[in-house]
């Protein structure tokens, strides 16, 4: 994972051992694992498609009628949806 002086981590309030997701405050990269940790997905959001350089501000993890999903709060005041 990237290093940063500032990483946030979170957790899935009702799954909080198997979906954690962990991020640079003020940066662009997370990453997620749905499996405890076993494997991580890593994603850049200056890279990604519906974004305008999303720089992290704070991000939560929800679950949605079985539809788990990472939002991201950008600095700029718009925010990102990921289906995980």
């Amino acid at each position: 994972l990237t290093s940063c002086t500032q990483r946030l981590l979170k957790t899935l309030s009702t799954d909080i051992s198997n979906y954690i997701t962990t991020g640079c405050f003020g940066g662009t990269n997370l990453a997620y694992t749905t499996d405890a940790g076993l494997s991580w997905t890593e994603i850049d959001l200056s890279t990604y498609s519906f974004s305008n350089t999303c720089i992290i501000n704070d991000y939560t993890l929800v679950d949605q009628s079985g539809n788990k999903k990472l939002i991201v709060a950008c600095r700029d005041e718009s925010s990102i949806e990921i289906g995980l």
